[in-house]
């Protein structure tokens, strides 16, 4: 290949990445820290569905059903987070939340990143 050639096509991969960026509304990162379908089909079997895991509220969107929580290691499945957005079923589950607020919560691995539940710890 002439080097021409070679410019023109890196260029263009460049433009394409950075396209699909801007019209998907999501960075890289945010992308690779996503579960997926063949992360979960590779997971152990022994693993549980649902996860209690110990965290803190960093932030609280009832009007986008989302909380920001910065929670501890799920052991064997994901590492401890210092910030992780999750959805909730409706924004009434976040009534009551405050930032700063420490709870426990469950989240079932098939869903993501949609909360089952969500408590406070006294």
């Amino acid at each position: 290949m002439k080097k021409k050639e070679i410019i023109i096509g890196v260029f263009t991969l460049m433009f394409i990445i950075g396209s699909c960026q801007v019209f998907c509304n999501e960075s890289f990162a945010q992308a690779s820290n996503r579960v997926t379908k063949d992360q979960l089909k590779r997971a152990d079997k022994k693993m549980p569905d649902v996860f209690t895991v110990n965290g803190q509220i960093l932030r609280v969107m009832p009007q986008r059903r989302r909380v920001v929580l910065s929670h501890d290691e799920i052991e064997g499945f994901m590492r401890a987070m210092p910030q992780m957005t999750f959805i909730v079923p409706s924004a009434e589950m976040l009534q009551g939340f405050n930032e700063g607020d420490k709870v426990v919560f469950q989240f079932d691995r098939a869903r993501r990143r949609e909360l089952v539940s969500l408590k406070k710890i006294p």
